[in-house]
């Protein structure tokens, strides 16, 4: 398994768990996240190479969603997590 598809599917575990769950669950996924590499805020600034459609771009993209929920742990940012699961679909496809 490449990093883009386990990144996927780390993140459809954290939206399944965090649709039904609350706090705990986005500190879980958090800390997962962060066991993988991904820290608050990761790739801000690098839009640019995050417009290209391959498999880096990609990685940088679920690498970014995923650091905006570490974000919205470490802020405790509960008003943001909605808006992170409603965007999820967008970088959970394929492409």
């Amino acid at each position: 398994m490449n990093r883009s598809e386990m990144l996927r599917e780390l993140i459809k575990d954290a939206v399944k768990e965090i649709e039904t769950g609350g706090e705990r669950e986005v500190y879980k996924h958090s800390d997962i996240f962060e066991e993988n590499g991904i820290t608050a805020n990761m790739h801000v600034g690098h839009g640019n190479a995050m417009h290209d459609q391959n498999e880096k771009s990609n990685v940088l993209k679920l690498e970014w969603f995923a650091g905006a929920l570490v974000g919205i742990a470490e802020n405790s940012s509960w008003f943001a997590v909605n808006s992170w699961l409603n965007t999820s679909d967008k970088f959970l496809s394929p492409n």
